[in-house]
């Protein structure tokens, strides 16, 4: 299981500019069970103010996704919402980071935790069970 938070670094010309990223979070209730599939939509401050602040939203959501893997395992990618063909997902969340999508459905945006996101697995959880 390999998980990865972060997506590309800018270049060195805009290191400044803003780094927006989708995390897709993968997940098995069991080995038998069927994928599940959250989004994790979230966008990192610019560098200096990433350097001024010590907590960026994208950290929090690590930390709080951390507490889910202990119980959950799950893989998760990284894709960047600032390139080509992400448009949709920049629109939607640019003020509303971060964002988690649960099989396709919005299940939390702007602040939230672990205790906010495991209702919608369990529910998840449940519902495979019965198929």
């Amino acid at each position: 299981m390999s998980v990865d938070f972060f997506g590309p670094l800018p270049s060195r010309g805009r290191a400044f500019g803003q780094l927006s990223c989708l995390l897709v979070f993968q997940g098995f209730q069991s080995l038998r069970s069927s994928l599940v599939r959250i989004a994790l939509f979230a966008t990192y401050a610019t560098v200096l103010r990433a350097l001024q602040h010590s907590v960026d939203p994208t950290q929090t959501a690590k930390a709080e996704l951390a507490k889910l893997r202990q119980t959950r395992p799950f893989q998760l990618e990284t894709i960047n919402i600032q390139e080509m063909g992400q448009e949709r997902w920049k629109k939607k969340y640019v003020y509303w980071i971060p964002a988690l999508h649960l099989e396709g459905k919005e299940i939390a945006k702007g602040r939230w935790d672990a205790q906010t996101v495991a209702p919608a697995l369990d529910a998840w959880q449940r519902e495979n069970e019965e198929k």
